[in-house]
């Protein structure tokens, strides 16, 4: 009895209920965005980064961005069309170092998936500029919109609570580990492991 919890995403015990929570809530919004005729776009950005580039510097001038993005007036522009958003922020570490990415659930009025798909393709130059007025580049890859059929896994994923609760023999994509796998490794002797952990866990704690 008298059970405390910490609630955390980093936790291997409280991360996976996070997981399912947020997994359940938010394809009851897609349920509701399209019973009310909404076409929910999955959208993901990202930016260029080089191995040893400290993830926490990266992952708040990526937010820095993001706001600079919701100001600019394109955005504006195009805000009365965009129903609502749903946000997740998460990295992995590959060849190249760390690779912090925001993944964003947007909830468009359009008459169609293909017009809905178009008014979030003007985002990119936006993002384009955002990104590097924080010293960031966002080239070809750092934009990228589709069809959310899949949303609700898409954005259920929350770090570790996803990797631990989906599969523990989920791999990261292109060599990259995901923070499930840092940690299993660290936990497993692997020095290099533990010390990326810690450093993902400071940065993303929070």
């Amino acid at each position: 009895g008298h059970l405390a919890v910490c609630g955390s995403h980093l936790c291997p015990v409280c991360g996976p209920r996070v997981a399912d929570t947020r997994r359940d809530e938010v394809a009851q919004v897609i349920a509701w965005a399209m019973g009310q005729g909404l076409h929910p776009v999955m959208l993901t950005l990202t930016t260029a980064n080089k191995m040893g580039q400290a993830l926490a510097p990266m992952a708040r001038a990526q937010k820095a961005a993001l706001r600079a993005w919701k100001r600019d007036r394109r955005f504006k522009e195009r805000r009365p069309s965009i129903a609502g958003i749903v946000s997740a922020f998460e990295t992995t570490h590959g060849g190249n170092g760390w690779h912090p990415h925001i993944h964003l659930l947007l909830l468009i009025k359009a008459p169609t998936m293909g017009r809905a798909l178009r008014l979030v393709a003007g985002l990119r130059a936006p993002w384009v500029a955002a990104a590097k007025a924080e010293g960031l580049h966002a080239g070809r890859a750092g934009f990228k919109a589709h069809a959310g059929e899949k949303a609700a896994e898409y954005m259920a994923k929350w770090d570790l609570a996803h990797e631990i609760a989906a599969a523990s023999a989920k791999k990261g994509r292109d060599k990259g580990k995901t923070p499930g796998q840092l940690l299993r490794a660290a936990y497993g002797g692997d020095k290099v492991a533990a010390r990326l952990w810690a450093e993902y866990a400071a940065a993303m704690k929070g």
